[in-house]
């Protein structure tokens, strides 16, 4: 089996393409934390990244070299991101899941958080069930596809 995978990035409601590619995927079922969840594993042949998706209900956790990134349907989840090495604090949150047999759709918004910025006025009001908190440092809307294809 193979995957069609599109990563990109909503501009002014137009999405840039980040990364497309087609490799091979592994699709299994796997215990962790006494949870069966659904694992999808691919290369990325640009840079030789593994990327692995474990899916739980409404929650999925995404691993991409260096970076684990925790999402929970329409909930602010707080993260830490590596970016040439810095680590950075960040927070995702899952606006549109769609999961298939042969189709997992992501479209999520990713946040600066802390004092990630030296703006001190404030903002973080604990209303981490709403993403409108966050806006000015909203980085941008990211959507990912990934259709399985048999080959």
């Amino acid at each position: 089996m193979k995957v069609k995978f599109f990563s990109g990035i909503n501009l002014d409601s137009k999405i840039e393409k980040i990364i497309e590619f087609i490799s091979p995927i592994t699709v299994t079922k796997e215990k962790i934390n006494n949870s069966e969840m659904l694992v999808y594993e691919t290369l990325n042949p640009e840079n030789n990244t593994m990327i692995r998706l474990e899916i739980l209900d409404e929650n999925l956790t995404v691993f991409s070299g260096e970076n684990t990134l925790f999402f929970e349907l329409n909930k602010e989840v707080d993260n830490v991101f590596f970016n040439n090495g810095t680590e950075v604090m960040v927070s995702t949150f899952l606006k549109k899941f769609e999961h298939s047999s042969n189709l997992i759709l992501l479209e999520y918004d990713l946040f600066l958080k802390g004092n990630n910025n030296n703006n001190n006025n404030n903002n973080n009001n604990n209303n981490n069930n709403n993403n409108n908190n966050n806006n000015n440092n909203k980085i941008a809307t990211y959507i990912t596809n990934m259709e399985l294809i048999n080959d």
